[in-house]
């Protein structure tokens, strides 16, 4: 898995170098930059993009199809396709004059790709690399409704039927299925979110997306047919299952300044000086200097008279653990005491 982060007004970001067949379309250039993180594929198999909501163009289809990578894609006027279709999609916009299933179909100059028109309930433009000669395949249509953009000419070949079973080209019917790809992976997720539910933004949005589509291609894998079912077990599942893994704590019982688990002898057990000041580890006597209040100073809770600490500095160390203990009192004893 892979993406690119879009800034408003900046557009990808860290997209590269964009390539000279595309000019200075950064929208399109994601596309190639994209697949080429995909894993190669022999040339006999290559990868095939539907794209869905990026209008393609002659110049992407092109680089792509020089790539390795086939495509199809609807187009909009000015995507380089042929004029001729241009000027019908605008009549058949204004005039509605195409009857229901007309295609028009041309190849462009250099004979690698397929440009269609197809009229289902407007005059749609296509860009193919992957498609030749149409063929038909039956489809099971539904009416459209008597607001549609061509509700005349697309609701005449239904008749007075709700439905009907009428043929259509099979790049049509291809991409129908194909380019809803993730529309249909936004809603598995939208039917198979975690039951925290973590507020939007930061590495938080990115963990929560990623913690989603492993729970989707778990669902997916496994044989049931309940969303709901299926989290409730496996939540059931983990909690069994954690409590069959013994888990290893670390001692709770210890000082702060001991680390659990054995240690090795010292080899010199013995204070030494001349060490950074630091306060004593092994220090429970408060100290006997005061703080003093300044001459006509407000008293405050912080300037009263009282020790200055709860823990003496010290200079000396112990050679063995490196921890810093006072040379007065019996700091040291209690050191060595705690650590045998």
């Amino acid at each position: 898995m892979y993406w690119l982060f879009y800034a408003k007004s900046k557009g990808p970001v860290n997209l590269g170098e964009i390539p000279k067949l595309l000019g200075k379309n950064q929208t399109a250039a994601t596309v190639p930059f994209l697949l080429d993180k995909l894993p190669t594929r022999p040339k006999d198999s290559p990868y095939v993009v539907w794209l869905d909501n990026l209008f393609g163009s002659t110049k992407l289809l092109g680089y792509l199809r020089k790539l390795g990578y086939g495509c199809t894609a609807t187009a909009c006027t000015n995507s380089g396709i042929c004029k001729e279709f241009v000027t019908k999609k605008q009549l058949d916009k204004k005039a509605d004059i195409e009857p229901w299933g007309t295609l028009y179909q041309a190849p462009t100059i250099d004979n690698t790709i397929l440009q269609s028109a197809w009229k289902d309930n407007a005059l749609v433009l296509f860009l193919s690399t992957t498609h030749g000669t149409p063929d038909l395949i039956t489809r099971h249509r539904k009416r459209p409704s008597t607001t549609s953009t061509s509700a005349r000419t697309a609701r005449a070949v239904f008749g007075s039927e709700y439905s009907k079973d009428l043929p259509i080209p099979t790049f049509i019917d291809n991409y129908n299925h194909y380019m809803g790809q993730v529309d249909q992976a936004d809603q598995l997720r939208a039917t198979n979110p975690g039951f925290r539910q973590i507020r939007r933004g930061g590495w938080q949005a990115l963990w929560h997306f990623l913690f989603n589509v492993t729970l989707v291609n778990s669902f997916l894998l496994s044989q049931y047919k309940d969303p709901y079912k299926f989290r409730v077990d496996l939540q059931h599942g983990l909690f069994e299952r954690s409590t069959r893994v013994p888990i290893k704590r670390p001692r709770t019982d210890l000082p702060v300044w001991v680390k659990p688990g054995p240690r090795p002898k010292p080899v010199n057990h013995e204070l030494s000086s001349g060490h950074a000041l630091r306060y004593c580890s092994a220090c429970k006597e408060p100290s006997t200097v005061k703080r003093k209040r300044s001459v006509l100073g407000e008293i405050s809770v912080n300037t009263q008279s009282g020790p200055m600490q709860k823990q003496r500095k010290t200079t000396y160390r112990c050679t063995g653990y490196g921890i810093a203990l006072c040379k007065e009192g019996n700091c040291f004893t209690i050191h060595c005491t705690s650590i045998e």
